[in-house]
């Protein structure tokens, strides 16, 4: 019974233990508490100077212009003045971006461009075959909005739907074949009300 409340409170207050404690070679900052970082010393500057951009410059002219913080379970790096931002953005060594699909960069941002455009023109992309389709849709669309002109007999009209229409679907339609604006569009009006 006394055993995994004994190892229940042991594991909360390793992990308490080990969220106080900095990084190493992480930038100076305020006290991290337990479990909440240091967001009390950061809220508490914000009220007394009303923003958080004042209250970092306050805690920048005590710790240095690059500051450690942490809020919650998230560690921040906040870079504060002219110099030291130019120095950051200009280092090679912090252009990197995390692992993944969507934000990569150097060679393998070169790999997955070479494999995304070899598959992507299985489907068409880059041919003549596209630009055509592109072409006819934005043709339909033009004349789609002409008519829209002449049938209410205003110029001026919300066309916050029709842009959607053609860009939220045009990708889709690409792969599947549907015309949008086409003689086919009655299958784009019975996706929408489905949606």
């Amino acid at each position: 019974m006394w055993l995994p409340i004994l190892l229940f409170l042991s594991a909360i207050i390793l992990f308490a233990f080990k969220s106080t404690r900095k990084p190493k070679g992480f930038p100076p900052g305020p006290r991290w508490w337990p479990f909440i970082g240091s967001a009390p010393q950061i809220e508490a500057l914000r009220k007394r100077t009303g923003h958080f951009l004042l209250a970092t410059a306050e805690m920048a002219r005590e710790y240095g212009p690059v500051l450690g913080l942490k809020v919650g379970g998230e560690t921040i790096v906040v870079v504060h003045g002219f110099q030291a931002n130019r120095e950051f953005l200009s280092s090679d060594g912090l252009a990197g971006r995390p692992k993944g699909i969507l934000l990569v960069d150097e060679e393998f941002w070169m790999e997955q461009r070479r494999f995304l455009l070899r598959h992507l023109r299985e489907f068409g992309f880059g041919t003549r075959n596209m630009s055509t389709l592109i072409e006819e849709e934005t043709q339909e669309l033009v004349s789609h909005v002409n008519s829209m002109i002449i049938q209410d007999d205003r110029s001026i009209f919300n066309i916050h739907n029709l842009f959607s229409n053609f860009n939220g679907w045009n990708h889709f339609q690409l792969f599947s074949y549907i015309e949008i604006f086409g003689s086919r569009s009655f299958r784009l009006q019975s996706v929408r009300k489905v949606t």
